[in-house]
């Protein structure tokens, strides 16, 4: 099974969270739950995640908390208000703070799913018109790529190119050879 995706679930319903828990985890999606802010907020800064699907109203830390900070450690985190306030100038207020969704409770797993699957496929989108529109810098000893995505440009950790591509694109890396390398193997091990 190919996990497609990293969500954080963040409200203070005990319910809601093991609901949305177990519907996405069906989805092939790896999913963490926090019941409030603060810890969510501590989370985001250890681990980044594809998608946050945030409560509004919680505990002394907000949902708006938590999309701010998760735009602010890595602004391409697609982030979900998930909430039971139904009011259009908040709405629009939300997307301002670059909130990327906004689902009102209760709502129809279909749904839900739909607009998961929907955020996902922009932020791959995005990432991947990203990644060939920038200098990709790679080491020319190792070849590792320095990954910039989430941090300021020239700060990023060094990784090796395959979980590099693998991350940023989702495909499977494999190693091959292109033909003029092979052809290269081959003279060689004749000539030995």
């Amino acid at each position: 099974m190919t996990v497609v995706g990293s969500i954080l679930v963040v409200d203070d319903e005990k319910r809601i969270r093991d609901s949305l828990r177990v519907l996405l985890t069906r989805e092939r999606y790896t999913v963490q739950t926090r019941s409030r802010g603060e810890n969510a907020i501590s989370l985001l800064r250890k681990t980044a995640f594809d998608l946050v699907i945030t409560n509004l109203f919680m505990g002394e830390v907000k949902g708006i908390a938590v999309l701010q900070d998760a735009k602010a450690r890595c602004p391409d985190t697609m982030v979900m208000l998930h909430t039971g306030y139904e009011d259009l100038e908040f709405f629009i207020e939300a997307l301002q703070m670059d909130a990327d969704d906004y689902i009102l409770k209760p709502c129809e797993p279909a749904e839900l799913k739909r607009r998961v699957a929907r955020s996902l496929e922009k932020q791959a989108s995005r990432r991947q018109a990203a990644a060939t529109g920038k200098i990709l810098p790679v080491c020319s000893v190792c070849k590792k790529v320095r990954d910039d995505s989430c941090t300021a440009p020239g700060c990023g950790e060094w990784v090796r190119m395959e979980d590099y591509l693998g991350d940023k694109t989702r495909f499977r890396v494999t190693s091959t050879f292109c033909p003029a390398c092979a052809l290269k193997i081959k003279r060689n091990l004749e000539e030995s």
